[in-house]
């Protein structure tokens, strides 16, 4: 099925950011192969957009990664902007700022807390009571002991918007056959060299695509299953332990008139991204925002369901329920307003993605695990695997282990 330089399993998000950062930057040409036929068939296409930093934790291994993928989107938006393009037209940027909220009682401390940490580290906010929460987002009611941080900065984009943007670039940066994509083409298998195990290149169900550079995994929550073929092949321990964690994402058609001045996020969601445990069975804490067509997206749910991508009734109305408490607008939205979808995060213990070289098989990268952050994440993860591959030093300072 031909050669390149450089062959991504996965287009979400992580692997068209990676393929455009190869595209822009170096002369390599590239090959990204998707077993789904679409893009946005993962977590990408059930994400909110949240280019955030003030609901991190700035003790987390990831706070420095963070902010500069965060900065690399900023930069991007920038070049898109001195092109002459509307970014809140092409990928649905908005500088709406974020709110994280909380009911009172010990939250309202650990948030307020947790505000004067990020300040610390370089992120400003403000701490609001109820009354300034509400008087700003008249749709959210917290109760008389609520509380929010305000953090300006932060940022919202169009997850499905976005990725077609990219995909979009990357065609037309890699016109004559540098840059490739095959879609409906699952992954069956790997190419190596016999003499010294060096990848080259990924066998699918309709073919084999070759790589002169580098083979690289960023295939969500699929990615250890990919690597478990080279584990058992080369009875290696290569197997990451990134599980499907599955969210339902609610749109709810901006018919039903629901409006936010920006995106929210309730405290207690921060601190079951990166946990096992959860608030109930569920997993269910309330984020809400709206895009740029004016749906209300409501979530979020975390769950460990294997790869079953079916909407769960008793799901829905948890999050309905949930979010209801915060948004009492939404008790009389009909459900004929409400369109669920889901994803499956791939889940890391601690949160920490997996990025760079497989050391045991030269020519292999692995770049995934990134839970909810993928789309934060995205353009940081580009820049580490591709300055790795070519050798050069990075921005990005960020370790990691399989």
């Amino acid at each position: 099925m031909g050669s390149s330089d450089v062959v991504i399993a996965g287009a979400g998000i992580i692997g068209l950011s990676i393929a455009n950062r190869f595209l822009r930057q170096t002369n390599l040409s590239v090959t990204v192969v998707e077993a789904a036929h679409k893009i946005c068939a993962g977590a990408t296409g059930a994400g909110q957009g949240y280019i955030w930093s003030g609901h991190l934790n700035p003790d987390s291994k990831t706070w420095d990664f963070s902010r500069r993928s965060i900065q690399l989107w900023h930069e991007f938006v920038a070049e898109i902007r001195a092109s002459g393009v509307d970014p809140l037209e092409k990928i649905g940027w908005r500088d709406t700022g974020s709110l994280l909220f909380t009911t009172g009682g010990e939250e309202s401390l650990a948030l307020h807390n947790r505000l004067h940490k990020v300040a610390a580290a370089g992120v400003q906010g403000e701490f609001w009571n109820s009354h300034t929460a509400q008087t700003a987002e008249p749709a959210l009611v917290l109760g008389p002991e609520g509380a929010a941080a305000f953090f300006p900065a932060d940022c919202q984009i169009d997850a499905r918007a976005t990725v077609e943007f990219i995909q979009q670039e990357n065609r037309a940066l890699g016109p004559g056959g540098r840059y490739k994509e095959v879609f409906g083409s699952p992954v069956t298998g790997f190419l190596w060299s016999p003499a010294d195990k060096y990848m080259q290149g990924l066998q699918t169900l309709n073919g084999d695509f070759h790589s002169k550079r580098a083979v690289i995994v960023s295939a969500g929550a699929w990615s250890s299953d990919l690597l478990e073929i080279l584990s058992k092949r080369f009875d290696l321990d290569l197997t990451p332990s990134i599980r499907p964690r599955k969210g339902h994402l609610l749109v709810v058609d901006k018919t039903a008139g629901l409006h936010l001045n920006y995106g929210t996020m309730e405290f207690a969601y921060t601190s079951t991204k990166n946990s096992k445990e959860t608030l109930d069975e569920f997993g269910v804490a309330t984020t809400a925002t709206v895009d740029p067509a004016g749906n209300f997206l409501l979530g979020s749910s975390r769950e460990f369901k294997g790869f079953d991508m079916t909407p769960d009734e008793a799901v829905i109305q948890q999050i309905l329920h949930r979010a209801a408490k915060f948004f009492p607008a939404l008790a009389s939205v009909p459900l004929s307003s409400i369109h669920p979808r889901t994803g499956l995060r791939p889940y890391t213990p601690g949160g920490v993605p997996l990025i760079g070289p497989i050391v045991e098989l030269p020519g292999l990268f692995l770049a995934s695990g990134h839970e909810g952050t993928g789309l934060s994440l995205a353009l940081g993860t580009a820049e580490m695997i591709v300055d790795t591959i070519m050798e050069r030093s990075s921005s990005t300072i960020f370790q990691w282990s399989v």
